[in-house]
């Protein structure tokens, strides 16, 4: 990654996060520039760079581990004293952004000491203090929206400082940075393209076993479902497939749903009493009882021929009243 480099022309700018100028500020020296003590995170412009950064950008990693660990650039005493009088702390500069602007004022990168220090491919215990001072850094994005674990990926840090960036932030696997790539994908660009081959045939059998299991436990659950519902037999059950277990059920919550609506639509019948209508007045159709004529022929309906003539015929003769009997 080309970090540039910009002419040392002007004084050392530091900001805060909303892009101004902190109102209070502690001065350490003219040549360093300003630091903001109260903010949680700095800014300084790459043409008056922290020490720190500078250092990391050299690769001089003994140095940079003195210094994170004492806040020192020297093991001399004088240089030690102008150093803690002078350069802010380890734990300031760890959480300062270092941007680079261009001509016309642009932002062309810009980048955290954590950012730098993967990029430079840092042993693991810088890496490691860096997190220690500002753990926020393995949240925080470079200017392309990558997060410190693309660049792990794609610069080829070793597997202690990928292992130990997942471990941190295990969230950042599924991040997608520059042009839509997560993590792993950024093997691609670097020198170790194996690594992304090998992780993402991990994560696709991870994938796959568990849509697997994931099938089986609901092919389960609907089978014990349908058999506490009487649903399905114990032997039938093994050769439904889930799709068939599913559809059958869903089949039979909408009957259920239709038997209830039906049940709920049909009319409540209301008896009432009401007074006897004369005879002469009910119509034939609502008589209170059938003829022994109509009685005989819906009866004769289930007897041979010559049986239902003899029923109709003695059930005419016996309507006939004697014209003498009554005398």
């Amino acid at each position: 990654m080309d970090f540039g480099c910009c002419s040392a022309a002007q004084d050392r700018v530091v900001e805060d996060d909303s892009g101004d100028l902190p109102n209070s500020m502690i001065s350490y020296s003219d040549s360093l520039g300003s630091f903001d003590c109260q903010a949680n995170t700095l800014s300084v412009d790459y043409r008056n760079v922290t020490p720190l950064f500078r250092a990391l950008e050299q690769e001089d990693w003994k140095a940079v581990l003195v210094f994170l660990a004492t806040g020192r650039w020297s093991s001399s005493p004088l240089s030690s004293a102008y150093d803690y009088l002078h350069d802010p702390s380890p734990e300031r500069q760890a959480r300062t952004w270092v941007h680079c602007t261009g001509s016309k004022g642009e932002t062309q990168w810009k980048q955290l000491p954590l950012h730098a220090a993967i990029s430079y491919l840092a042993p693991l215990p810088v890496v490691q203090k860096l997190v220690e001072f500002y753990g926020d850094a393995l949240r925080s994005a470079d200017d392309t929206g990558n997060l410190p674990l693309h660049l792990a990926f794609g610069f080829g840090s070793s597997d202690s400082i990928v292992a130990y960036l997942i471990k941190e932030y295990p969230q950042a696997l599924s991040i997608k940075g520059l042009q839509n790539r997560r993590p792993v994908d950024c093997c691609d660009l670097g020198p170790n393209k194996l690594r992304g081959e090998i992780i993402r045939a991990c994560q696709e059998h991870t994938r796959s076993s568990m849509m697997k299991d994931w099938d089986q436990h609901w092919k389960k659950s609907l089978h014990d479902a349908k058999q506490r519902a009487g649903l399905l037999d114990q032997f039938s059950a093994n050769s439904q497939t889930l799709e068939e277990v599913f559809n059958e059920l869903v089949q039979v919550k909408i009957e259920l749903k239709k038997t209830q609506e039906l049940a709920k639509s049909r009319p409540t019948m209301i008896i009432t009493k009401t007074e006897p209508v004369p005879d002469e007045k009910v119509p034939r159709s609502l008589g209170k009882a059938p003829s022994e004529m109509s009685r005989m022929v819906s009866f004769s309906k289930r007897l041979k021929p010559k049986a239902i003539l003899r029923s109709i015929r003695s059930s005419q003769s016996s309507t006939v009243a004697p014209s003498s009997s009554g005398k």
